[in-house]
């Protein structure tokens, strides 16, 4: 017959070995992040620039982009397929 003690504490290692495992492991990040973008965020410019560049720290697929003006207006760039 198994003891009562053992039980518990064959449970209790089982249950920290879980989670060393589960905290050894990682964050998993489901998103890309944009890295940084030239003309950079935040800042007002005078006129349109010629281009824009945004870095990823992964590879993308632009969905939709659009462009948004000062009084909340949004100015549609296009979608994927005239990207």
């Amino acid at each position: 017959m198994i003891d009562g003690r053992r039980v518990r504490l064959a449970a209790w290692v089982a249950s920290l070995l879980a989670l060393i495992i589960v905290g050894w492991a990682g964050p998993v990040f489901a998103h890309a992040v944009m890295l940084s973008s030239d003309p950079p965020d935040g800042i007002l410019l005078g006129s349109s620039p010629t281009a824009v560049t945004l870095t990823f720290n992964e590879p993308v697929r632009a969905i939709l982009a659009q462009l948004l003006e000062p009084n909340g207006g949004r100015i549609a760039l296009g979608t994927a397929d005239g990207l």
